[in-house]
């Protein structure tokens, strides 16, 4: 993983992806989701908890302010049998409560798929998990081409989950 190049996204504002780095730190720290959101992706603190050399942290930044976080998970073919050999998988993706509803998000799951081949190069596929209440989230992801694979992940422990999954050999 090369850990300082970046992927910049131009929409409506730019949104640049990018490895956690240390001076984002306070800004990450104050990053929330709404109570009934932290069901779906917990608090920072929980999410910071599963970095591993395995699990790495990534930011989303607009106009040099940290609006989101996720962890891309390189073991993940080895935690979930639905995902493909040589794929990644995306973990606790959110976008901070004060700039949702702003089309961060959608621009996000767009860009991520260049960010991945980047980042990831021997990556196949990118994997998540979208919980079966979460509406919005799992719209988000079919509009930016993620497929519903069909598969419901029943680890969670908010309840089933949809299996998302983006080949990233086609779009090479």
């Amino acid at each position: 993983m090369n850990t300082t190049e970046k992927t910049t996204v131009n929409s409506a504002s730019t949104i640049t992806l990018e490895p956690l780095n240390s001076i984002y730190t306070e800004q990450v720290s104050r990053l929330s989701v709404d109570k009934d959101q932290l069901v779906f992706v917990g608090s920072m603190n929980d999410i910071l908890a599963n970095v591993t050399p395995h699990v790495h942290p990534h930011l989303v930044i607009e106009q040099k302010i940290v609006v989101g976080f996720f962890l891309i998970d390189t073991h993940y073919p080895q935690h979930h049998s639905f995902a493909a050999p040589k794929s990644v998988g995306v973990r606790a993706f959110f976008i901070d409560k004060s700039h949702q509803g702003k089309g961060i998000g959608q621009r996000t799951m767009l860009a991520l798929p260049d960010y991945v081949k980047d980042h990831y190069p021997k990556a196949s596929d990118i994997y998540l998990t979208v919980n079966c209440e979460n509406s919005q989230g799992y719209r988000c992801y079919i509009n930016t081409l993620f497929e519903d694979t069909g598969e419901l992940y029943m680890g969670g422990g908010a309840g089933p989950q949809h299996v998302m999954r983006r080949n990233l050999i086609c779009t090479r």
